[in-house]
């Protein structure tokens, strides 16, 4: 499978985020895809140590439908990532944030219980995906974006 960036591009975005912040990654899977256990196998052949007991994002993998890719066109590689990665590690981390990137992480916490530890990572992870995109203040977008890397189901398939 040589396009495999393009046909995980929510864990590969993850990737990015860990390699500019400096944070773990446990992937899981979800229990309804019998061949999680393959891919998840090759995923950790491609990243260095993707999972972690003790994990600041976690991702979930799950089945993908190939009708909806088009192997054919090339899709970024991982050195393609590590490089932008590197290159937004120069960038500033924003110290501000925005009424509403505010706004949605507290609503948040209330509507998916977040911990104190979840909230915390919530903001730092945030603040890095600002940083990748070059921003002054962390958006509601960059806080969207790291809520879903701290939640996650106990109904996954974690595979170490």
């Amino acid at each position: 499978m040589k396009n495999i960036v393009g046909l995980f591009t929510s864990l590969f975005r993850a990737f990015e985020v860990s390699e500019v912040g400096g944070f773990s990654i446990r992937v899981v899977a979800d229990p309804n895809y019998k061949n999680a256990k393959d891919d998840l196998d090759f995923i950790k052949d491609l990243i260095v140590d993707p999972v972690s007991t003790d994990s600041d994002i976690f991702i979930t993998v799950q089945m993908h439908k190939p009708e909806s890719h088009d192997l054919k066109y090339s899709s970024e590689t991982i050195k393609d990532i590590s490089k932008r990665a590197e290159a937004a590690r120069k960038n500033k981390t924003p110290t501000e944030i925005s009424d509403a990137s505010l706004e949605f992480l507290n609503t948040a916490v209330g509507k998916l219980e977040l911990s104190l530890r979840q909230f915390s990572q919530a903001k730092e992870i945030a603040a890095t995906i600002a940083k990748m995109e070059n921003e002054k203040t962390i958006q509601a977008s960059h806080m969207v974006e790291a809520i879903q890397y701290v939640c996650h189901s106990d109904d996954t398939v974690i595979v170490s």
